[in-house]
């Protein structure tokens, strides 16, 4: 549950190894065009640093003026995440006082995460809780913040039932009467699922990997990342990505031909879609931040790097990621904001 893009890593690099090895055995050969255009458009946008403290984050997102990212400075546990906040100059980095999950009472443990934007303007976010009297009884909740009044609500009557938030975080429709997330099997064949308040059910898009999606901001459209053999969202698989209605019905793929990308993002207009990814067979061979144009299936590239999963500005103007800096045995986390408004002409 901790982030996918950074201390998730971290926490399980024997996971990914045994991942790569089973995905290389594993592939399944399913017929269908490959939607990777031999050409693609560079223009690079500036890439802005956000200052801020050494450690690692996760999930950062735009509310309300703020930068909100998960973060922890040492990451010994998954207890040490806690939900921060700061100014996109990098200024009044403090942590929200979040309260700890009730099923915990007061002498259990909680770490905060995953942060995200809700429809409703309130701020999403997961508390993993262990009560005191039970060290096997480690349970995720679906958690809603106030900003107004400091009120919170736990948007789902259960707790998570894949221990854990799925690859790329989760995607509420406009109404909030229904969710959507991967199962959190972030090493091998991860898979969507519909969450309500009351219940969750699979959802079968007929690939056997499908993670990280984003609803369209009119609420008619779900984009996701898929493969069309078994793998890893991390590594292994070849990935695309694919376009279903919001019943999951005329699942379409879109683009199709990249590696290592932990989710995709839809802009404010709907018009783009953002996501991290390797277009090479090699580390760091077309290895950028992408976005993709919705219509057409164009792609840019916009940045160069590796990348977590992104999240646009209200206006579309900017997007806020994480990015890893160094060699992959000794990568470090900085907050970027990536100036996309006038690469896009918008």
């Amino acid at each position: 549950m901790r982030g996918k893009g950074s201390s998730h890593r971290r926490l399980a690099f024997l996971g990914l190894i045994v991942a790569f090895a089973v995905s290389m055995a594993c592939g399944v050969g399913l017929e269908g065009r490959t939607m990777k255009p031999d050409s693609y458009e560079t223009t690079l946008a500036e890439v802005r640093v956000v200052p801020s403290p050494e450690g690692y984050y996760a999930y950062p997102m735009w509310w309300n003026g703020w930068i909100i990212v998960q973060y922890s400075a040492k990451l010994e546990s998954v207890f040490d995440t806690g939900i921060w906040r700061l100014r996109p100059d990098g200024s009044q980095f403090s942590m929200i006082e979040l309260p700890n999950h009730p099923s915990c009472a007061p002498a259990g443990v909680n770490g905060f995460g995953s942060s995200g934007a809700l429809p409703d303007g309130r701020l999403g976010y997961d508390v993993l809780c262990r009560p005191s009297d039970d060290v096997f009884g480690e349970r995720w909740h679906l958690m809603a913040y106030d900003g107004a009044t400091g009120e919170v609500e736990q948007l789902l009557n259960y707790p998570l039932p894949s221990g854990s938030v799925g690859t790329g975080g989760y995607a509420w429709n406009p109404e909030m009467t229904r969710m959507i997330m991967g199962d959190g099997h972030a090493y091998i064949d991860e898979q969507l699922y519909w969450f309500t308040r009351e219940t969750w059910e699979a959802i079968d898009v007929g690939l056997p990997l499908a993670y990280g999606p984003s609803w369209s901001p009119d609420g008619g459209r779900i984009a996701f990342i898929g493969s069309r053999s078994t793998g890893s969202p991390i590594v292994g698989s070849v990935h695309g990505a694919y376009l279903m209605n919001a019943d999951a019905t005329d699942v379409q793929l879109l683009l199709e031909g990249f590696y290592d990308s932990a989710g995709l993002s839809f802009s404010p207009d709907g018009r783009w879609l953002a996501f991290p990814g390797r277009f090479g067979q090699r580390e760091g061979q077309e290895q950028g931040f992408w976005v993709v144009e919705v219509e057409t299936g164009e792609r840019r590239l916009v940045a160069e790097g590796v990348f977590g999963v992104p999240r646009w500005s209200p206006d579309g103007q900017q997007i806020v990621v994480v990015q890893f800096v160094g060699p992959p045995e000794n990568r470090q986390d900085q907050l970027v904001i990536i100036e996309v408004g006038p690469v896009l002409g918008d």
